[in-house]
């Protein structure tokens, strides 16, 4: 009885243990037939229904991401059809210019026209600057942003401001066509991007392209998230690097994918805190690739190797690559989409992109954003023009004074980014970017959108001039001064030769106009060297000057500027023997004005562009007893440039007084641009006149050679001038623009037989 019930429980188990292991075997079967069915067209054989949809999903990989431009020329040039299009990060650009309308071969075209080492600049673009805004605004190493007394440590290295700016003018008039629905562009299309706070990825398919595409693309560390509908949005590569998965959501039933991604290199030790932050992106990403590497149909991995994510050169062979790439698998890719290549019936559609600029301006908003004091949310105010201001944000007139268009207007693409531009100049926000509403009717509604920075900020600078020099600045600016875009600056400057501290206040947009207002009053301690015929130092002049000054202007332009002022000051002035001047003080009152045009595109290393400045002083009491002057100072210079690097600069310049001037206000001249082989300010002067050429030629990426020649005449009044008191000189170095500012190394020689070593690093303040 025992052994009958052994064998029945041995059975059993026996039977249990089998209906088990087929249970399992065909669990496991029935997910990987599911998921082959997924992955897998379900015409493979070009077979089937004709309305297959065919999608393609574009991967993230910075630069390595042109290569994708290559796939598409391919794709086009055999006739491929394009029903839907998801891409992430440089993958969402290329996509989403597509979807815009841009043809491959465009694309190429567009990656040619584009100047890469500055679109990748965060600076603003010279051009853009209003030169009333260089008033008491000293050039930094450093700026720190600050709330009261909590440091706002920047979210990234760039803020991708001018790349925002492009993909702006590219998408615009095809997003404004498509009424800001991608579904509604040449073809659906998604860009990938993660909100930072959620840690969740979003398939971006309404609103600004640009601001989309923008979002995709901001590589953590490298560049500051974007905003985009009230979230912080980085790169959709973080979380879904190849997405296939959105692509398939979106309705492809035949997947096409290209990776361009690069694999980690274990081996490769990262150079610098980029290159960490890719590498940390890799490993994070590198999974989450090959999962949805599956659900392609046709992965296409162009053989890239070791370009560097970050090396935006070289971008024609990539493209090449990235063509040859797809035509290898475009066997595959006919066989599985043979009925839809039968059918020859596209699913893209024409889009006007002609209505933007024939659209009528219907209204503006200007939406601000900021972050609350403590970093917590986003705070958002949106105002028409003339609507009472939001506390704590730029006033609307303030950003309607930059801006050109206006209500009632035709929308003109150029002065749209030309008000971009003008807003992001100011020195007031972290970014400014439009987005466009169709409102029907050929109208447009225009969002003037920006991130304000904080407004208070300390500017750390120096700079070392060999035979001036080490000198440094720290200053205080809190911009948007009572709401109303005025700087408040508190400065410190300490230097071998000067030493000063102030205030100044400057508002280049006094109460939304065309004029300017300017405030001063600082204490300074100078120090002059004096030197002999032969250029030895021999003395130092000392003096002390207490300074107030007040002026108005009238900006009629960006570069042009025209001002009147009056200052008062008090100078004593010490003994010194070697010019038999005794001790002294001086006080009075003057006039002073300035006449200034500049439309350079680089304040240090112009390659095109013109500078006039025209400066007088006129005495309004004597100086001293029965001592009185008036002194002008003019200068004009123009650069052109010929065959690419070659760039000349003529100038001259010329200062005249009438009477005898103090020694404090004496032209001083010198150094190697208008006296080669004479120290800088070694030349004291009632009366000078100076000329010369530079000659600049760009060898390798920043780096210049340089020949300067100048000539100088000095004279005690202006009945002594004779062209025969020129003196010659000329001066040979190398130049480069720097992280720290312009650095510069020459050698100069006057036909005196006077020769100087010149160094010079940092900027000028």
């Amino acid at each position: 009885m025992k052994a009958s019930s052994d064998l029945s429980f041995q059975i059993q188990h026996i039977f249990t243990e089998k209906i088990f292991y087929l249970s399992f075997i065909f669990l496991a079967a029935f997910f990987f037939l599911t998921q082959f069915s997924f992955a897998s067209s379900p015409y493979p054989d070009g077979s089937g229904n004709e309305n297959i949809k065919v999608g393609q999903a574009l991967s993230g990989g910075g630069a390595r991401g042109i290569a994708h431009i290559g796939v598409l020329m391919a794709l086009e040039e055999e006739n491929i059809p394009m029903d839907l299009i998801a891409g992430s990060s440089m993958g969402s650009i290329v996509g989403g210019l597509w979807a815009a309308g841009y043809t491959g071969k465009e694309l190429k075209e567009l990656v040619d026209q584009i100047n890469w080492i500055n679109i990748f600049q965060q600076s603003p673009e010279p051009r853009d600057v209003w030169l009333s805004q260089r008033y008491g605004l000293m050039e930094p190493l450093v700026r720190i942003h600050f709330q009261f007394w909590k440091i706002s440590i920047p979210y990234g290295l760039n803020n991708g401001q001018r790349i925002s700016e492009e993909l702006f003018r590219r998408s615009a008039p095809a997003n404004f066509a498509a009424r800001s629905n991608f579904d509604s562009l040449k073809v659906p299309y998604r860009a990938m991007s993660v909100d930072v706070r959620e840690g969740k990825v979003y398939a971006l398919g309404k609103g600004g392209l640009a601001q989309a595409m923008r979002s995709s693309m901001a590589i953590p560390l490298l560049f500051y998230p974007a905003l985009y509908n009230g979230k912080l949005m980085v790169d959709g590569g973080v979380l879904d690097v190849l997405p296939t998965d959105e692509a398939r959501r979106m309705g492809a039933d035949i997947l096409i994918a290209v990776d361009v991604t690069e694999k980690p290199n274990p081996k490769r030790e990262p150079a610098n805190l980029l290159d960490i932050a890719y590498n940390t992106i890799d490993i994070m990403i590198d999974d989450q690739m090959e999962r949805n590497a599956w659900l392609a149909d046709v992965l296409i991995q162009p053989p890239i190797g070791q370009h560097p994510d970050t090396q935006y050169s070289g971008l024609d062979s990539l493209i090449d690559l990235g063509y040859k790439a797809a035509k290898q698998k475009m066997p595959e890719i006919k066989r599985l989409i043979a009925a839809r290549m039968n059918q020859m019936k596209s699913s893209e559609r024409l889009l006007n992109k002609d209505a933007l600029s024939q659209a009528t301006i219907a209204q503006i908003n200007i939406i601000g954003h900021k972050l609350a004091s403590d970093n917590s949310t986003i705070l958002t105010s949106k105002n028409r023009i003339g609507d009472k201001p939001t506390s704590g944000f730029v006033k609307p007139g303030i950003i309607a004074s930059y801006f050109p268009l206006k209500e009632g207007y035709l929308y003109n693409m150029d002065l749209a980014l030309a008000g971009v531009e003008n807003l992001y100049a100011t020195g007031l926000f972290q970014n400014v970017w439009l987005e466009l509403e169709n409102s029907g009717a050929q109208n447009v509604i225009i969002n003037i959108h920006y991130m304000q920075l904080s407004t208070r900020t300390i500017g750390i600078g120096a700079n070392y001039y060999s035979d001036i020099g080490a000198n440094s600045f720290a200053q205080i600016v809190p911009f948007n001064f009572f709401g109303m875009g005025a700087r408040f600056m508190p400065f410190l400057q300490y230097g071998e030769l000067r030493k000063r501290a102030g205030l100044e206040i400057a508002n280049n947009r006094f109460f939304s106009t065309a004029f300017i207002f300017n405030g001063a009053g600082y204490y300074e301690n100078n120090l002059l060297k004096l030197y002999n015929v032969d250029g030895h130092k021999i003395d130092q002049l000392k003096y002390e000057r207490a300074i107030g000054q007040l002026c108005f202007g009238l900006q009629p332009d960006k570069k042009v500027l025209l001002n009147l002022g009056l200052r008062g000051q008090r100078v004593w002035l010490k003994e010194n023997l070697s010019l038999s001047q005794s001790a002294v003080t001086h006080q009075y009152w003057s006039l002073y004005g300035n006449l200034l045009f500049d439309n350079r595109d680089n304040r240090y290393f112009p390659v095109k562009g013109s500078r006039l400045s025209l400066k007088g002083e006129w005495l309004l009491n004597h100086y001293s007893a029965g001592q009185n002057y008036r002194k002008v100072l003019a200068g004009l210079d123009w650069t052109v440039t010929v065959w690419k690097r070659h760039s000349l600069t003529p100038f001259t310049e010329l200062g005249l007084s009438q009477n005898e001037l103090p020694v404090y206000e004496k032209f001083r001249i010198g150094g190697p641009t208008i006296l080669p082989g004479y120290h800088r300010e070694e030349v004291w002067a009632n009366n000078f006149a100076a000329a010369g050429v530079d000659y600049r030629f760009r060898f390798y990426k920043k780096f210049n050679f340089q020949v300067n020649w100048g000539m100088a005449n000095i004279f005690t009044k202006r009945t002594d001038f004779q062209f025969s008191n020129f003196t010659n000189g000329m001066a040979v170095g190398l130049s480069a623009s720097s992280p720290v500012g312009p650095v510069a190394i020459s050698y100069g020689l006057s036909e005196k037989k006077r020769d100087q070593l010149y160094f010079s690093l940092g900027y000028d303040f």
